[in-house]
């Protein structure tokens, strides 16, 4: 313990330049015993007999004969039915508690259970109407290949009739031309 000072440190506790311990010693030592004493036997005595008192003759009524430790027990039974007493009401507090927040999270729970239930009708739903619109796009899709086909076929058969009138025309025209110059 000291202080730093500019020109170097001052220890309180140096005796060569600080007489603190010695006044310390002084002051402090035959006064703590004393007043260890004096605390012990006048002050907490004086207290303890004024409770022992005011628990003999609480409103002045009761007998002074009164042992003050039966008073003791009997406040001490006293105090003991009340702990209990309200041990008891702060159970059935926390038991209400407990059952309505279980009430609670079951409702909650419920709207959940609801809600997914609702979702997967919703997603059913859904299923079936996409399945639905596959079907319809597929059958579709067969009526626009069998329009392919049948007009492939028609374009076919077209084209082999042009083909045939023109083979035809020209077979008869090259005919002509043969039996012609045959004749010269």
């Amino acid at each position: 313990r000291g202080r730093r000072y500019p020109w170097g440190f001052v220890d309180i506790e140096n005796r060569e330049h600080c007489d603190f311990l010695a006044l310390e010693s002084l002051l402090f030592t035959p006064c703590i015993y004393k007043l260890k004493c004096e605390t012990v036997d006048v002050l907490y005595e004086n207290y303890r007999t004024n409770k022992l008192l005011e628990v003999s003759e609480p409103d002045g009524n009761e007998e002074l004969d009164k042992n003050p430790f039966l008073v003791l027990e009997t406040e001490h039974v006293t105090e003991h039915k009340l702990i209990t007493k309200r041990e008891k009401s702060l159970l059935e507090k926390f038991e209400t508690k407990v059952k309505e927040k279980k009430k609670l999270l079951l409702e909650q729970n419920n709207d959940f259970e609801l809600s997914v239930l609702k979702e997967r009708m919703e997603v059913a739903e859904e299923t079936q109407n996409i399945q639905k619109e596959r079907k319809d796009l597929e059958e579709e899709i067969q009526l626009w290949e069998d329009k392919m086909f049948h007009l492939s076929n028609q374009a076919k058969s077209s084209k082999r009739k042009t083909l045939n009138l023109a083979f035809g025309a020209f077979k008869k025209k090259h005919t002509r031309n043969l039996s012609n110059s045959s004749n010269l």
